[in-house]
């Protein structure tokens, strides 16, 4: 009985703020090896995973932003900052499959640094062990899994809002950490105005801290320099990325404004919750260890009557993140690799609690701490089979296939900047972006073909698939193009190889006498296909003829064989024999398994 009295008041100095969480030893060295372990494999895990993923539209279309400031026809300076980081991409060998894995890459060293930082901010108020499961409880959530080292700006915002909060709450945190944590925020806020939702909880634990401090004139100073230190380090980066950028910025004042609208003003509800429901059935201890955790936290907090509240509140306030996963509007699964990141501890604050030295005193041994310890390694194993099987084998063969048909870039259109090494000449398809268009009310494809020509047309979004494909549309689009686009589109391109289109012409046998005069968008060599020969510009063109058309309008004189006509872009090897693996290269989200 005595260990015990010991103990408990141990655990009721911790709770009031009196003794550091990092000198209450959990006591059991194989408990933290075997946790350690399980890290080590879940980051593992994350290292095998780059090269099984599906890769995202989203990630294609930041690689492109990479080939458009290398070769200077990047515009935007807001949320391409990243563009410096990984200029080096091109240089690899192999095509854009090969250089989004090797960022990938980079994203899981990222993703070390992450996972090294959420501990060291869990030592600040849990145990050895408590701060190593709550850590593996993050590493084990299946979409972190499964996007976590995904090539975005989210691991990069994560690695910097960590670094912004740990500085700050490292023993001690003083001035130094201050300047730290806003230098590493204003350069997140040069990737992505996300960043915003991670220095909102940055001040809300300076917050804290003030609460906490026996002269709060005196700690309110920190707060003071980390704001300073973010504006003097953010305006000159902004005008230096700005000044390395060749083409003129437009609209970027509408940009901020319009991205401040769509994705912070809580319109994301409906969209999103399918998505949380769906990671509350796949990971549903870790979100009660979490929610408990939460509970615990905020127990503690209202209990303390003295200026210790301030730390108890500490782990409270690190959950903020967590509404926004409903509120925010692009509160994706790729996005909880972000939001969770700074509440994972909660998780082992759930597991210290339950797993208290009094606790086990009275248990009598270690099951409850190996059974939780189970049920995360059993979450992460069922997790990591999910994600493990190869979704990237139609991805490559689409870019193989692009890259064997055109040896050089050649200007394109396609959803997403699937092929950055080609200038590209459309927007991204997203669900913004669409609604961009269709705001927009005016045609964009057909005014693109008209002003360049693109050589290359890759169905790769639902939209561009029910234009072009719509007896095997590759999904449902969310909202379908202009009628002039359609138009335009299934009248001057060709299908060569499954979602590949290039430029052509079809015209049927009975087509009436205003349809035989046809425009060409793009100039230059054009196969004739048809069951006999045709007068086309006042010239015979026998079947399988090659000729040259300028761009203009043509005409097809006399009677059209049975079958009508078709003129298809000559300038390219034949079509392969070999069949596409999935006419869908982008996969959904969430997993069907």
């Amino acid at each position: 009985m005595a260990d015990i009295d010991v103990e408990s008041k141990r655990l009721a100095r911790l709770t009031e703020g009196a003794e550091p969480a990092s000198r209450v030893r959990d006591g059991s060295p194989t408990t933290e090896l075997a946790l350690a372990g399980l890290v080590l494999i879940a980051l593992a895990a994350r290292g095998f995973l780059v090269f099984r993923m599906n890769v995202n539209w989203d990630e294609f279309y930041f690689l492109s932003l990479v080939h458009d400031y290398l070769r200077g026809t990047l515009p935007l300076p807001f949320q391409t900052f990243h563009v410096h980081l990984f200029a080096w991409l091109p240089d690899i060998a192999g095509d854009e499959m090969a250089e989004i894995l090797a960022a990938r890459l980079a994203m899981t060293l990222l993703g070390i640094a992450s996972a090294a930082l959420i501990y060291g901010i869990g030592r600040r108020f849990l145990t050895r062990a408590g701060a190593l499961f709550g850590l593996l409880a993050y590493l084990s959530f299946g979409y972190v899994i499964e996007h976590g080292a995904s090539f975005r700006a989210d691991p990069l915002l994560t690695v910097l809002g960590l670094t912004a909060i740990f500085a700050i709450l490292r023993r001690p945190g003083g001035a130094a950490g201050a300047v730290l944590a806003g230098a590493a925020g204003a350069v997140g806020l040069l990737f992505s105005i996300k960043i915003a939702l991670l220095l909102a909880l940055v001040g809300a634990v300076y917050l804290c801290l003030i609460i906490a401090s026996a002269n709060r004139w005196r700690a309110m100073v920190e707060p003071a320099v980390f704001l300073v230190t973010l504006a003097v380090c953010f305006v000159p980066l902004f005008l230096l990325h700005r000044g390395t950028l060749s083409v003129e910025e437009t609209g970027a004042t509408a940009f901020l404004t319009g991205a401040a609208a769509k994705t912070l003003t809580g319109q994301g509800l409906a969209k999103m919750l399918n998505y949380a429901l769906l990671s509350a059935l796949r990971n549903p201890a870790i979100w009660l260890m979490l929610l408990g955790g939460f509970a615990i936290a905020l127990r503690e907090a209202a209990c303390c009557r003295t200026r210790a509240v301030g730390e108890k509140l500490i782990p409270v306030v690190l959950s903020f993140l967590l509404p926004t996963l409903l509120l925010y509007r692009n509160a994706f699964p790729y996005y909880y690799a972000f939001a969770l990141a700074p509440a994972a501890p909660l998780a082992g604050l759930f597991y210290d609690r339950l797993t208290s030295p009094v606790r086990k005193s009275l248990h009598r041994g270690p099951l409850l701490p190996a059974s939780l310890i189970l049920m995360l390694g059993a979450t992460l194993a069922l997790n990591v089979q999910r994600a493990s099987p190869d979704f990237q084998a139609a991805q490559r063969q689409l870019l193989r296939i692009v890259h064997e048909t055109f040896r050089e870039p050649v200007l394109y259109m396609d959803g997403y900047g699937m092929v950055g090494s080609f200038p590209r000449a459309s927007f991204f398809m997203s669900s913004w972006g669409m609604e961009n268009y269709v705001a927009a009310g005016r045609p964009f494809f057909s005014g693109a073909v008209l002003d360049a020509p693109p050589l290359l047309v890759v169905a790769n979004s639902p939209e561009l698939a029910d234009a072009l494909l719509p007896e095997r549309a590759i999904a449902a689009p969310r909202i379908a193009l202009l009628d002039a686009d359609i138009r335009y589109l299934r009248e001057n391109y060709r299908p060569y190889w499954g979602v590949i289109f290039l430029p052509g012409r079809q015209i049927a046998d009975d087509a009436a006498e205003e349809d035989r005069r046809f425009p060409i968008a793009v100039a230059g060599s054009y196969r004739l296909t048809a069951a006999a020969a045709v007068i086309l510009d006042g010239r015979s063109v026998a079947p399988g003829a090659v000729i040259s058309l300028e761009r203009g309008s043509h005409r097809l004189d006399g009677p059209l064989p049975p079958g009508g006509v078709a003129l298809d872009w000559a300038a390219v090897p034949p079509a392969p024999s070999e069949q596409p693996i999935d006419l869908k290269p982008f996969t959904s989200f969430v997993r069907a398994r």
